[in-house]
């Protein structure tokens, strides 16, 4: 229950306002998809195992995501550097092409050509490579 309440506030949160400019002089772009990071986003959450949980919304053409992977730390500064177990950062695809590389939990993307699309977040090592933590799911815009 407290998951699902601190999961509605956050998406009440996202869904209120737009970005800060802070923010949007960070976000990535590639071709035409934006994907704007979201900052001081701070969700607890403790389980034995670990994965990655994506949750997802789609607002006016904009898609909110948010990811939580627990005993894992999202490192700008070691990117390319030798693993570190627990440490890495997320790499977005659409339509299998990778379009970001993420180092916040919360993000939106924006610019999708209006039909279906597939979305995958992959958790990676500092070494670029895959820890094996993957979640994929379809969206329409």
């Amino acid at each position: 229950m407290k998951q699902a309440w601190l999961t509605f506030l956050l998406f009440i949160s996202l869904c209120a306002g737009t970005p800060d400019a802070e923010a949007a002089d960070e976000t990535v772009h590639s071709s035409s998809v934006r994907v704007t990071p979201l900052q001081n986003i701070e969700v607890i959450e403790i389980k034995s195992e670990q994965e990655l949980v994506v949750t997802h919304k789609v607002k006016d053409g904009r898609i909110y995501v948010e990811c939580f992977l627990n005993d894992f730390v999202l490192s700008e500064e070691k990117a390319g550097s030798l693993h570190e177990q627990g440490e890495g950062h997320l790499r977005l695809y659409v339509d299998d092409e990778h379009v970001a590389t993420l180092f916040e939990a919360a993000f939106i993307i924006e610019g999708l050509a209006p039909g279906e699309h597939t979305i995958t977040v992959s958790a990676v090592k500092n070494d670029r490579s895959p820890y094996g933590f993957d979640s994929t799911f379809s969206v329409t815009v």
